[in-house]
């Protein structure tokens, strides 16, 4: 998390926010939800956007995502000409 993190500002992120679009209930401790996050730059323009989706599990009272699909982040980089894990 902190090299994304990292990344991210590397970037001009400066404010990120997320979206949940969906929940789908997998059972009383399984979930999977879809978000929508959008990375701003100072100006407030959006820098990148895409849509993720999770796997929940809750364990000792909380919820733990313990497999995430976030294709659209590295596809939503590239397009800017700046893939995930390069400068």
């Amino acid at each position: 998390t902190r090299k994304l993190c990292e990344f991210y500002v590397r970037q001009g992120v400066t404010r990120a926010e997320r979206t949940v679009i969906e929940v789908l209930s997998l059972g009383e401790d399984t979930a999977a939800m879809v978000v929508s996050d959008i990375m701003y730059d100072a100006g407030g323009n959006a820098l990148a956007l895409w849509q993720a989706g999770y796997t929940l599990v809750r364990m000792d009272g909380d919820w733990k995502a313990v497999f995430a699909v976030a294709d659209g982040e590295t596809e939503s980089w590239a397009a800017r000409g700046t893939p995930l894990g390069q400068s």
